[in-house]
């Protein structure tokens, strides 16, 4: 996992554990949490392309579960 990624994954986690706790409210949390996952679901797009299957894309909600 790259650098840029590994922060854009701390930074979601935080925000989903500042959410789950009632401390910012939903718009923000998605805000923040939803840079990582367009990074996510770029990379399982490449991923499911080499492998001629269907991409697993993740939702903020799915993330936020």
């Amino acid at each position: 996992m790259n650098p840029e990624i590994a922060a854009l994954k701390a930074r979601a986690e935080s925000y989903k554990l500042l959410y789950k706790t009632k401390k910012v409210s939903r718009d923000e949390a998605m805000v923040n949490i939803q840079p990582y996952i367009d990074a996510v679901n770029v990379k399982a797009t490449a991923i499911a392309k080499k492998f001629n299957v269907r991409p697993r894309l993740v939702t903020v909600t799915g993330f936020l579960r």
